[in-house]
């Protein structure tokens, strides 16, 4: 009987780990989203947006993909977005971001794999946006990513963290 529990256990702990998430493949991280209209299971192309964040007196608006096969591409841009009130995002700073083949997996870095939207910071809300289009050997998907919002006051020193 102990050595059946003991199975059990091993069965239950190994699906628990199995089925964990890496960070990269989670729909938050960063703090931000996720797309999940990247195309079938399979060969899917995911976008992310994370959170902005303050280095040096600069907002930066960072964005990463990831397809799942290396018959993949991203064509998007990254933008970083403030809150102008009302509902209203505009765009302070894009970038465009893309690859094909295997640079959209993660036989590359993910740093390899992210972009940044960069500009001077000013007092506001800000969120990282990106849009566009990925695609597999079959057809292109619309994708877009937002992340969560953050508010950031610019006061005094270059390097203050941003607030939530």
């Amino acid at each position: 009987m102990k050595a059946l529990l003991v199975v059990v256990a091993l069965v239950l702990f190994a699906v628990f780990v199995v089925r964990q998430p890496d960070a990269e493949s989670s729909g938050t991280a960063g703090r931000g989203t996720g797309t999940d209209d990247g195309g079938p299971l399979g060969s899917r192309c995911t976008v992310f947006a994370d959170v902005p964040t303050m280095r040096d007196g600069q907002l930066i608006g960072p964005a990463r993909f990831r397809c799942a096969k290396e018959n993949g591409g991203v064509d998007v841009t990254v933008s970083l977005q403030i809150d102008e009130g009302k509902g209203r995002w505009v765009s302070v700073e894009q970038t465009p971001m893309g690859a094909t083949g295997v640079d959209t997996t993660k036989k590359r870095s993910e740093r390899e794999r992210t972009a940044f939207a960069t500009a001077d910071c000013r007092p506001g809300t800000y969120r990282t946006f990106v849009g566009g289009t990925v695609s597999n050997d079959e057809r292109s998907f619309r994708v877009e990513a937002v992340s969560d919002r953050v508010t950031v006051p610019c006061a005094g020193a270059s390097s203050a963290p941003a607030k939530r």
